[in-house]
């Protein structure tokens, strides 16, 4: 008849009650073991560094198939024998990463593995790099002009929505589009047509 049990009510909130607290004794156990593993050197997740695999013990060794990569990528920078973009070509025609898709940028993959200081030896990571050759490389790094982004503005942004939904076309610069995440598949309308008809009207 719509009435509240109270006992029942009760019984619910202290199962969430419950719940929450084994969360948040999850989250520490978590965040210790974490910790643990940082400072034991050990693998804590994520992406493995090119150069780099891991022990069955889930220590960080030197990968011998892609190490003279490693030094390769330095080495012809340091030298300027290739520039960031070259570099990132060169290594798409040995297969080490695929070819790229839309919205993929290898000049900031191969710029984070310059400026990364783990190929010094730190962070529990076996050297790869020499002092030397690495700060070459951050010498030459810092030379070159800082770009400022350009700023956005989408006319459009904030104003299209799902009639069913009412979900919010949200855009989407690198692929030129106003889409909907939420949805699968994703509705997608073109930046271009639909900022021009905005400015247009």
């Amino acid at each position: 008849d719509g009435t509240v049990n109270n006992g029942i009510e009760l019984a619910f909130s202290l199962f969430a009650t419950m719940s929450k607290q084994e969360m948040e004794v999850r989250m520490e156990r978590f965040a210790r073991g974490k910790a643990r593993n940082k400072a034991e050197g050990k693998y804590n997740g994520g992406r493995i560094k090119l150069g780099y695999r891991l022990t069955p013990e889930k220590y960080f060794e030197i990968n011998p198939d892609t190490v003279e990569v490693v030094r390769m990528i330095f080495t012809k920078y340091a030298n300027n024998e290739a520039s960031v973009c070259a570099l990132h070509k060169e290594l798409v025609d040995l297969g080490v990463y695929n070819r790229p898709s839309a919205g993929y940028n290898g000049v900031k993959q191969i710029n984070a593995i310059l400026k990364d200081r783990a190929y010094l030896g730190e962070n529990n990571y076996p050297r790869i790099i020499s002092d030397e050759v690495f700060n070459s490389v951050q010498a030459k790094l810092a030379t070159h002009p800082t770009r400022h982004k350009a700023k956005h503005i989408y006319f459009c942004g904030g104003l299209l929505k799902d009639k069913e939904t009412g979900y919010t076309f949200v855009p989407d610069s690198r692929a030129t589009i106003y889409s909907l995440n939420h949805l699968r598949p994703r509705p997608q309308l073109s930046i271009n047509y639909m900022d021009y008809a905005c400015w247009f009207t």
